[in-house]
């Protein structure tokens, strides 16, 4: 190893293995492996390189023009082959003391310099220097106006335009991008406008884009070097934004792989490959929740990067954000309380992290922190803090209205984030509608009726409707014809009914009954077994047929009942087979509650006191002293009913309770229920 390394720290001979194709891709890979080893080749290069520039920089030396242009082309291969291996400091360092090298009164040294100023704008993007990339376009565009010769000027100005179409990219500039994505492409140089006609939407010119870069550089390059494997990225890309989830990741796969191969395991580009495909698997396993691999590949990333760079690099923001979005997922799937708020905790402080990063590199007023305020938006209402979600739904709205104005499709986003919030959880339903359609509307307007993106608003809308259309039936019909149809004795989910009303009502009649008398009072408990799941949807429908209710009102009712179906989730990725579900009233919506009390309304026991909440009967019977109780016939009476309604009355868990002053209490025979005694008590 020691004469590998003494061997490849000489830049003159690693000046001239970059020369060959071949050769360079496999250094990637022995570079990294030094570096691992903690030999920093990049370095030592660098600062060798460095070195000897500043010794032409000599008054002495400057006019060697043949050793200027030696350094010049060393340093153009060097800082190259260091930038695309993502080692960005080396790789600014080499490139900016090359820009110094070059004499810009000559014109031939101006489209060099050119070069060297486009690759540093390249870089400096990449990592995240974005005011510093700024200033380089500038100053490359006023060098471009030196350069002689109108074919060497646009090639020059073509990818000098794609450069900035990537850091406008980057800071969230997506009009200005594709402006200059298009710029750029007028200019002769295909592929580079990819990412902006996909965030534009302009899929076809994505898709032509896209597959031409990826035609060439396997032809050039092949399938195994980091040029293919970037337009893979780029394909992968393209494939999520147009719902080819699963080819996708497939692709993203194959570029993660060829990356792999090439760089080793702790390489910059190996940890973007490891961010880009856990993000295209979370899409992907959205539906089944299993999201080990994602995880995996997203908590690779945050590695990589943090070994590599500052706690505080920007690059950070974006693997953070995708790890907190699949613990988000994997929190609402866990069935424990206690570690769902674990995982969202911790899904929390990601979130919060990638927000300052980009609150630090980009300010307030930016497309990408409005991004993080949203993203912080959604996991808060996962954490059910609805009101600081909407605080930050609200303001990644307003960033990105003052920004990109009230019609761009990152607006749209954000009004279906909120839409949501406030349809499914706030039950502000006349303002999820509102914001609901204005998302559709500029949907459609940006992209088309068929616009795939439509779906989610779409479905809100319809879950919106659905909520307050049984809201309407139950207060406009279902409610008032049950309470015209039912005795005045039912408690419980009926208005201004409540257990206290029956308390109240039960103890008034049995304290009169018994005050200044020698009268006694029988109470009986009656208890059903699962009542609400035992409730046959055929005779449950009959009786709404029964009501004073529009003929169209009880069919839509009924329809909502009969032929429902319904499977059980065993774990991740396994489910039982579909089975019918002819009973029970579904618990938690406004409707069950009413139907129930329609099920049992025709419940009658004349002659005897009774109380119906909604699934407990209490029945009493008034028996003057030395009288004989006549109990059993209610209850044989509600036995019959039960049968008939297909309900199962539950004798253990029903009850008798004698109220009686006297000291030497009243003796009656036992009340039996599905021939079972029933147990006396003194209290209930």
């Amino acid at each position: 190893m020691e004469v590998l390394v003494s061997e490849l720290s000489e830049l003159d001979v690693v000046s001239k293995a970059l020369k060959a194709g071949d050769t360079r891709v496999k250094l990637y890979a022995v570079f990294q492996g030094l570096k691992e080893e903690g030999f920093d080749l990049s370095k030592v290069l660098s600062a060798e390189f460095i070195r000897r520039c500043q010794k032409a920089l000599n008054a002495e030396e400057i006019s060697d023009q043949h050793l200027i242009q030696k350094l010049l082309k060393t340093g153009m291969s060097l800082g190259g082959f260091l930038s695309e291996a993502g080692w960005y400091d080396d790789a600014e360092k080499v490139l900016a003391v090359s820009h110094k090298l070059c004499n810009t009164r000559e014109p031939n040294e101006c489209r060099i310099a050119c070069k060297f100023l486009t690759r540093l704008l390249h870089l400096r993007t990449a990592n995240c220097k974005f005011g510093s990339a700024k200033d380089t376009f500038r100053e490359a565009m006023e060098m471009t106006s030196k350069i002689a010769g109108k074919n060497e000027l646009d090639i020059n100005l073509a990818v000098l335009y794609g450069e900035k179409c990537g850091l406008l990219f980057s800071l969230s500039d997506y009009e200005e991008a594709y402006k200059y994505s298009m710029k750029a492409l007028q200019k002769i140089c295909p592929g580079l406008p990819l990412k902006a006609c996909v965030v534009k939407r302009k899929f076809k010119k994505a898709e032509l884009l896209i597959k031409q870069a990826m035609f060439l550089a396997k032809q050039h390059f092949g399938c195994d070097h980091p040029k293919y494997a970037d337009t893979l990225i780029d394909y992968g890309y393209y494939l999520l934004n147009v719902d080819a989830i699963n080819l996708s990741v497939k692709v993203y796969k194959e570029a993660f792989r060829t990356r792999f191969y090439v760089f080793g395991c702790n390489n910059l580009h190996v940890a973007t490959a490891h961010e880009d495909l856990s993000y295209a698997l979370y899409v992907h396993e959205y539906s089944t929740g299993n999201f080990d691999e994602a995880r995996d590949h997203a908590e690779r990333a945050i590695s990589i990067i943090t070994n590599l760079f500052p706690k505080d690099h920007l690059l950070l923001a974006s693997s953070k954000r995708v790890k907190a979005l699949i613990l988000e997922e994997i929190a609402i799937d866990t069935p424990v309380r206690q570690k769902e708020e674990e995982i969202l905790k911790e899904a929390q402080e990601l979130h919060l992290a990638s927000l300052d990063l980009a609150r630090k590199a980009f300010g307030e007023n930016n497309v990408q922190t409005a991004k993080h305020y949203g993203n912080l938006g959604r996991l808060y209402q996962s954490m059910r803090r609805y009101e600081e979600a909407e605080a930050m739904h609200k303001k990644a709205i307003e960033i990105k209205e003052r920004i990109l104005g009230s019609e761009d499709y990152e607006v749209a986003l954000s009004l279906g984030h909120l839409a949501s919030l406030y349809n499914y959880d706030m039950e502000q339903y006349e303002r999820a509608e509102q914001l609901y359609l204005r998302s559709i509307a500029i949907g459609r307007k940006l992209f088309g009726d068929g616009y795939s993106g439509l779906e989610y608003d779409y479905r809100g809308l319809i879950n919106l409707y659905d909520s307050q259309a049984e809201e309407f039936f139950v207060s406009k019909y279902i409610g008032p014809a049950v309470l015209e149809l039912i005795d005045p004795n039912p408690f419980g989910a009926v208005p201004k009914s409540s257990t206290l009303h029956a308390l109240i009502s039960m103890v008034h009649t049995w304290t009169r009954a018994t005050d200044g008398t020698s009268s006694v009072v029988l109470v009986l408990f009656l208890d059903y077994r699962k009542a609400f799941d035992l409730v046959d949807h055929n005779i449950l429908a009959a009786k709404i047929l029964g009501l004073r209710i529009p003929s169209w009102v009880a069919r839509w009712v009924c329809d909502f009942l009969l032929d429902r179906r319904q499977r059980v989730k065993l774990s991740i990725d396994c489910f039982s087979e579909w089975e019918a579900v002819p009973s029970g009233v579904p618990q938690g919506i406004k409707l069950g509650p009413w139907l129930f009390i329609l099920m049992i309304h025709d419940l009658h026991t004349p002659g005897f006191e009774a109380w119906k909440y909604v699934d407990d009967t209490t029945l009493a019977e008034v028996v003057p002293r030395g009288g004989q109780s006549a109990m059993q016939v209610p209850v044989t009476a509600v036995e019959q009913w039960s049968i008939t309604n297909t309900l199962q009355l539950k004798p253990d868990k029903c009850k008798e309770l004698l109220i009686d002053f006297k000291r030497t209490p009243h003796q009656f025979d036992a009340i039996t229920v599905n021939s079972k005694e029933l147990e006396r008590v003194n209290s209930v």
